[in-house]
């Protein structure tokens, strides 16, 4: 037997091991991996420290249980139950791969976060983990809401004005017939919407 080419095997395995948790360790993203039969974390990358405020060995203590406490009211109940379809039946055609929620920050606020994750699976297909990654998205999302609350209330004082508001595509096709504009000219919006503007034959 020749030992010698054992332990070259095992030394190029370690070293392979180590650069790949460089990689990891100085990614921006945090990167974990679940093991689904025991429900215990592998691994975390350092860089969760610095997007939920906990230290890796906290979070890897903690378990799974600790990081589903510090998710959202509102989103906990989704993420547990995708987990229990994991563990009992491994993922299907349904699975998200993507999946977005709130969790608590250290410091008590909630930032949004977007878990990029794929399912390992055994010689047997069996799933046997959860590799993923975090990212904050918390400044797009307010941003989001923002425009939303504003468009909302654009279109909240246009829809009060007397002034009837009528727009259309760049072809002429109707996009919006505010109720005013139902009111002067009669025509209810389902009978003006995607027509265009010469179809009501009102002028």
């Amino acid at each position: 037997r020749d030992w010698s080419s054992d332990v070259c095997s095992s030394d190029l395995l370690r070293r392979s091991e180590e650069r790949f948790r460089a990689v990891l360790g100085n990614s921006r993203d945090p990167v974990y991996c679940l093991n689904l039969p025991a429900l215990t974390y592998d691994y975390i990358s350092p860089a969760v420290e610095d997007l939920l405020g906990f230290t890796v060995e906290e979070c890897i203590d903690g378990g799974v249980g600790f990081m589903t406490s510090r998710i959202h009211p509102e989103d906990c109940e989704r993420q547990r139950a995708m987990l229990a379809e994991l563990v009992e039946r491994g993922a299907n055609e349904d699975f998200q791969q993507v999946e977005e929620y709130r969790f608590q920050h250290k410091s008590g606020g909630y930032r949004w976060i977007s878990d990029n994750r794929s399912v390992a699976r055994d010689s047997e297909g069996r799933p046997v983990a959860v590799i993923g990654n975090l990212r904050d998205f918390t400044a797009r999302r307010q941003q989001e809401e923002a425009l939303q609350q504003a468009h909302a209330a654009l279109l909240f004082h246009l829809e009060s004005t007397p002034l009837a508001l009528v727009e259309s595509d760049t072809k002429g096709r109707i996009r919006t017939w505010s109720p005013q504009a139902e009111k002067i000219f009669g025509w209810s919006a389902a009978e003006m919407l995607g027509h265009h503007f010469s179809e009501g034959g009102f002028v």
